[in-house]
């Protein structure tokens, strides 16, 4: 058994570690948590971790008054911000391309 914060768990029990290590599944959430939040910003890393990112393959973009183009774009902006925060530079020179 592992000992982690005054709790025993079996070996079978843990989520990584070699065995006589491990953490929790619990531990190993917050650990990645965290990780993303710092790397990709609060929101984005949120939605990355929970597997809640926007699926982009269902919106009909087509149409510029439609409620999926407009989701599109916020989520465009979302990307971007997340991209600028670390080099804002070429999140401007990105950003105006048809690429991105």
């Amino acid at each position: 058994m592992v000992k982690i914060k005054d709790e025993q768990l079996k070996d079978n029990e843990k989520f990584w570690g070699g065995r006589g290590k491990g953490i929790s599944w619990t531990e190993t959430d917050d650990k990645v948590a965290s990780y993303v939040r710092k790397a990709f910003g609060e929101k984005y890393g949120k939605l990355l971790w929970r597997n809640e990112l926007l699926s982009l393959i269902r919106l009909e973009v087509g149409d510029e008054t439609s409620v999926d183009y407009y989701t599109f774009i916020e989520h465009c902006q979302l990307v971007y911000d997340v991209i600028g925060s670390s080099d804002n530079r070429y999140a401007e020179n990105l950003y105006d391309r048809t690429r991105f």
